[in-house]
């Protein structure tokens, strides 16, 4: 199995654990969204029924996003205020078709009021929170990116519209008025982008593919919605699909540091390493103080069984980020390619300074034990693996995933070595 796809089963699984036992309950949200059309530039009006909609589902959100958080706190997990709102425009389920209400304002405008019912239960919450983790980060990254755009076309109409007003010849109007269609187009791509990502979070991923699919049609520039549409063909296992996807947003935008690591990543799971690290390094060109892409480009070179490199990139982090939060891991890894090497002294020293520095991570224990077995030292390679499982035992009641495996694992070895 791929590495990426390990790393998204593994935190499914601890979501799951997590929040496997809240009470249901549901909870009714009515909301109302508005939109003013006219004052003198002619709008198409289905396209102002999807403006005021979202108005309308974006204040549903904010109120779910309430319930959310309430749901949150009971499981004394600690989220993101962007995570809650992700989740919350996920969880909303519209009850019936929205209510639009259209009346005038004077002679040149009209306004549309749009009201959706909408209901959130926690055990449709409680199913988004099991998500893999790196499926809500990406989820959580799109929708900053909907929101972003959104706000763009919004401002871009206004000022369309200021235009229009002091325009002084039918040829500037024209202009104006096909500016203001590809305006209305990026809004509808912008929908068909939020209902991909709605189906893509609850694993709808052929219905994803073809929402993503009808945004580019209408906005062929959009960068996100080649991304959206290349992380749902990673989770259909189709990766001449998503490399195709990621790299035409690369044609895009060439300084994306994100597609070029997901690109890495897949090349990686593919031993396509040549094309790993070219991407890992161009995402580190464009984002030198993204410490997890040095850690990235470490890993590729252990994939690819270069040892020397691997410890040449440790020391090259240790260096330029003495202090980061990868610290510890980087020990770790600068130990594992040690003990590949045969220099099993050198490894056990990095594992053990991995290990004052986090010493609460159990495979940073399990792998010193491992390398104390390949040195012959059955006594201390004991050791290790039995405080492994006195850890483990310590959790207090909340699972963790990986200490129970890393606890399975140090079991095996001790009975081996009885």
């Amino acid at each position: 199995m791929s590495r990426i796809r390990k790393l998204l089963i593994l935190s499914a699984l601890i979501f799951a654990m997590m929040f496997s036992n809240v009470s249901a309950e549901v909870r009714t949200i009515s909301a109302v969204g508005e939109y003013i059309v006219g004052e003198g530039l002619d709008e198409n009006f289905s396209v102002a029924k999807e403006r005021v909609r979202v108005a309308a589902l974006k204040n549903a959100s904010q109120q779910a996003g309430v319930f959310v958080k309430s749901i949150v706190e009971v499981k004394n997990m600690q989220l993101t205020r962007d995570e809650i709102r992700t989740i919350s425009a996920n969880v909303l389920q519209v009850k019936g078709e929205p209510e639009f209400d259209i009346d005038t304002i004077g002679n040149k405008a009209i306004r549309f009021r749009c009201h959706i019912v909408a209901t959130v239960d926690d055990d449709n919450i409680s199913a988004q929170l099991m998500q893999d983790r790196q499926n809500l980060d990406e989820a959580v990254r799109r929708n900053r990116e909907l929101e972003k755009e959104l706000d763009r076309v919004n401002s871009e109409l206004e000022n369309l519209k200021r235009q229009y007003q002091n325009a002084t010849s039918e040829i500037e109007r024209q202009r104006i008025r096909e500016q203001t269609k590809k305006n209305d187009d990026a809004i509808i791509a912008n929908m068909y982008i939020e209902l991909g990502d709605k189906n893509n979070f609850n694993k709808n991923y052929d219905e994803a593919i073809a929402n993503y699919t009808r945004a580019i049609k209408l906005n062929p520039q959009r960068v996100e919605a080649f991304k959206a549409r290349g992380w749902v063909y990673i989770h259909k296992k189709d990766d001449a699909s998503a490399i195709s996807d990621f790299e035409y947003a690369l044609k895009l935008d060439p300084n994306d540091s994100a597609a070029h690591e997901v690109l890495s990543l897949i090349y990686e799971d593919n031993h396509a390493i040549d094309l790993a690290l070219f991407h890992i390094n161009e995402a580190i060109r464009i984002e030198p103080q993204n410490q997890s892409l040095y850690v990235r480009r470490i890993s590729i070179y252990s994939i690819g069984k270069d040892w020397d490199s691997a410890i040449h990139y440790c020391n090259e982090m240790l260096k330029t980020f003495p202090y980061g939060r990868h610290i510890p891991g980087v020990y770790s890894k600068r130990g594992r390619a040690y003990s590949k090497k045969g220099k099993y002294d050198v490894a056990i020293a990095d594992y053990t300074k991995a290990i004052e520095l986090e010493p609460q991570n159990l495979l940073y224990l399990l792998n010193r034990g491992e390398t104390y077995i390949q040195k012959g030292d059955k006594y201390n390679a004991r050791r290790d693996f039995e405080r492994v499982i006195e850890l483990a035992n310590q959790d207090n009641g909340s699972f963790n995933t990986f200490n129970t495996y890393h606890a399975k694992r140090a079991r095996k070895y001790l009975a081996e070595l009885q």
